[in-house]
């Protein structure tokens, strides 16, 4: 890897860089999620590699929404109840990754790229309701989404089927499937970027068609390309009983998502990538230390949405082979 940057970049890099977090989240008090603005935002500029600053937010401002939106609610947060922030900040940042909170957003909102588009396929969902967590497809136009206090779509990497199937016709940057570095990425060349390009307008023009035509069309587009195995990724999975895990890895989509049946996980959507990525521990509240569980060299600070989980207790352990 070291070799191939050296002579794409002509520098050799500082250091090499893996990673890999497992979590099995339990004792679970609530879940709540934040988001950098509660209306229809612009998507993240996928080709240009700038960064949008509007609608994003630090996680201590998330944090502090939370707080504050519990409060005047009249169920407050004590501020020293152990917390978990992981990052799910392709919500609002990435087509086909829209969400809702309860009283708090004009139904199901995403990008507002997308929001004059009706889906032809129902999106992949994780919400909460009833102190549990649920993952599944909701068709947004047609159902009730009030039952929820909130939930958010992604992309699924662990499913009841073909999930590379769902995984193609679900990514909005096809760059975390395929070897298509684009932006400032210091492997992308024009010739990747043109090839991205084209991609995605066969992506934009595919969400009003079925998956299985959208499928076929993206991979007639995708002839000859490897797949992606070298990005991290942000990956929540869902048990039969409604219980959390988190796996943080760089591989393939579909890899992680296998790790995550090996923990007991029934599906699982990716939520986060690269840059963004990030897992917080606050063990004594938010007025205590902020941990950072993890977080890549080149993390940005802002963000479109955090999910934040109340913990019953601060003590963890560490587990061999989960």
């Amino acid at each position: 890897m070291d070799s191939e940057l050296r002579q794409i970049t002509g520098q050799e890099p500082s250091f090499l860089y893996q990673a890999l977090l497992m979590l099995q989240i339990n004792g679970i008090d609530d879940a709540m999620l934040s988001l950098g603005s509660y209306e229809p935002i612009q998507q993240k500029e996928l080709l240009s590699g700038n960064h949008v600053e509007f609608g994003r937010k630090p996680v201590e401002q998330h944090l502090e929404e939370v707080f504050s939106v519990r409060a005047a609610s009249g169920r407050p947060i004590a501020p020293n109840v152990p917390l978990l922030v992981v990052s799910v900040r392709n919500v609002l940042a990435n087509m086909r990754c829209g969400a809702w909170v309860r009283e708090r957003t004009a139904g199901f909102i995403t990008v507002s790229e997308e929001s004059h588009i009706r889906p032809a396929r129902p999106y992949h969902v994780l919400a909460w309701r009833a102190n549990a967590f649920e993952m599944r497809e909701i068709d947004v136009a047609k159902e009730a989404l009030d039952e929820y206090a909130w939930g958010f779509s992604g992309v699924p990497v662990l499913w009841d089927d073909f999930v590379f199937e769902r995984i193609v016709t679900e990514a909005a940057d096809h760059s975390h499937v395929f070897e298509l570095p684009r932006g400032n990425h210091p492997k992308a060349t024009e010739e990747t970027r043109v090839r991205w390009k084209k991609l995605n307008t066969v992506f934009l023009s595919s969400l009003t068609k079925p998956r299985p035509e959208a499928f076929a069309e993206l991979m007639q587009e995708a002839a000859g390309l490897k797949r992606e195995n070298g990005y991290l990724h942000n990956i929540i999975g869902v048990d039969v009983r409604g219980g959390l895990q988190v796996c943080v890895g760089i591989g393939k989509l579909e890899d992680l998502g296998q790790r995550l049946r090996a923990a007991g996980a029934r599906r699982a959507l990716a939520v986060d990538n690269g840059g963004s990525t990030s897992v917080d521990f606050y063990p004594d509240g938010m007025g205590g230390e902020r941990v950072s569980v993890l977080q890549t060299p080149n993390h940005r600070k802002l963000g479109t949405a955090c999910l934040v989980i109340s913990l019953r207790s601060k003590r963890f352990e560490s587990v061999p082979g989960l």
